[in-house]
């Protein structure tokens, strides 16, 4: 439904709606398996991070932008890593970096903002139902995937 969507509502050229078209396929994949697994694999984000930088190449930003994301969302999320001692994992960092390649410093902050306000909603549901209790961990790489998602349909 989402590539039907896209597709609809794509007005620009053909690489562009093929990148967008594997942008989408990586962010459901990735959103599938941190939900059942709770792991996002390298060789999964590997490719998604290289396409990321031709989506970038292509871009009106231009390169230099996406690869600034990609440092400091990268960094900021190794220092949350560190700080709430593996409370953010190494799958959630490179995920936010490779995000960062593909949508730039400004798209990004944005889909942080949202999936930090979602993946906290989440928790507090997951805790009133006990699902999860306080000390559990989760994943919240999803509430990334679905904020970017939400960025490029909307």
């Amino acid at each position: 439904m989402l590539f039907a969507f896209y597709l609809l509502s794509a007005g620009t050229g053909v690489l562009s709606i093929c990148l967008n078209l594997f942008y989408i396929f990586f962010l459901v994949i990735f959103t599938v398996t941190d939900f059942e697994q709770q792991v996002i694999f390298d060789k999964m984000l590997l490719p998604f991070a290289l396409l990321g930088v031709v989506a970038a190449i292509i871009g009106e930003a231009g390169l230099i932008s996406h690869l600034l994301a990609a440092l400091g969302g990268g960094v900021l999320f190794l220092l949350l890593a560190i700080l709430t001692r593996g409370g953010i994992g190494g799958g959630d960092i490179k995920l936010v970096a490779a995000l960062g390649l593909w949508l730039g410093v400004s798209s990004l902050s944005h889909v942080v903002v949202v999936g930090f306000i979602g993946g906290g909603i989440g928790a507090l549901i997951m805790m009133l139902f006990c699902h999860k209790k306080r000390t559990d961990t989760f994943a919240y790489g999803p509430y990334f995937t679905i904020a970017a998602l939400l960025m490029l349909l909307l």
